[in-house]
C-alpha cells in the first residue's frame, strides 16, 4: 500500500460478516472520541447476539470509556460467563 493511500475496506463491511460485528467494530473504533456513540453501537451488537462474549467484553470497554463503570462491569460478567476463558473480560472486570 502506497503512503497516504486509502486504508482497505473494513473487515467488518465484507458479505458474510454478522451483524453483531459490524456494530462492535463501530464501537471500538470510536471509545475514546465519542464514547456514548461508542456504547450505543456496542449495545446494538449485543442486542443482535446477546450471549456473544465478544459483543459484551466490546460493550465493556465502550462503558468504561464513557465512565460508566457498573455496566462495564456487568458486560465484561456476562462476557465471562459466557466464555469462562476469556482472560481480557476477567482483567477488566476486576478494573471496572
Amino acid at each position: 500500500m502506497k503512503m497516504n493511500a486509502a486504508p482497505p475496506a473494513s473487515s467488518a463491511c465484507r458479505v458474510g460478516r454478522r451483524p453483531w460485528q459490524k456494530s462492535a467494530t463501530r464501537a471500538s473504533r470510536s471509545w475514546t472520541a465519542t464514547p456514548v456513540r461508542a456504547v450505543n453501537a456496542a449495545q446494538r451488537a449485543v442486542d443482535a447476539a446477546g450471549d456473544n462474549p465478544y459483543a459484551n467484553y466490546q460493550l465493556g470497554m465502550a462503558a468504561a470509556a464513557a465512565n460508566d463503570f457498573g455496566r462495564a462491569a456487568e458486560a465484561f460478567q456476562r462476557a465471562t460467563d459466557a466464555k469462562p476463558d476469556f482472560a481480557y473480560a476477567h482483567y477488566y472486570a476486576g478494573q471496572a
